[in-house]
């Protein structure tokens, strides 16, 4: 990863309820290099301080293993405002090695897929 673009947030998902919104806080720009112990679902995503129009988040799975890191797509487990929306309606399963990139849209309050590789 181009980690001189992104302001890294690392940190270390074991095995968190399934169906959470994590909160943390982001720059602009953050990438959040995220190892598995687990697999886990994660429905949103809720910045501290509030989601900014424009930030720009990439979640990298850079488990060891196999497991997969599975972002929901608009959970109603979630505040709309802390949503992922994916491209054709499916959530976003990151294997070993995947990441998906978001934009946080003001206009429709939700984190706007817009890249993924799985």
């Amino acid at each position: 990863m181009a980690n001189y673009l992104f302001t890294p947030v690392a940190m270390t998902l074991g095995a968190p309820d399934n169906n959470t919104t994590l909160s943390v806080l982001l720059a602009s720009t953050t990438i959040i290099n995220v190892t598995l112990t687990s697999g886990i679902s994660i429905v949103g995503l809720a910045a501290t301080g509030g989601n900014v129009d424009g930030m720009v988040v990439c979640f990298s799975n850079i488990s060891a293993t196999a497991l997969t890191l599975g972002l929901a797509n608009l959970s109603g487990s979630a505040l709309p405002v802390n949503q992922f929306r994916h491209h054709g309606g499916a959530a976003a399963s990151l294997t070993q090695y995947g990441a998906v990139w978001y934009r946080y849209t003001a206009a429709e309050l939700r984190w706007q897929e817009i890249a993924r590789l799985t």
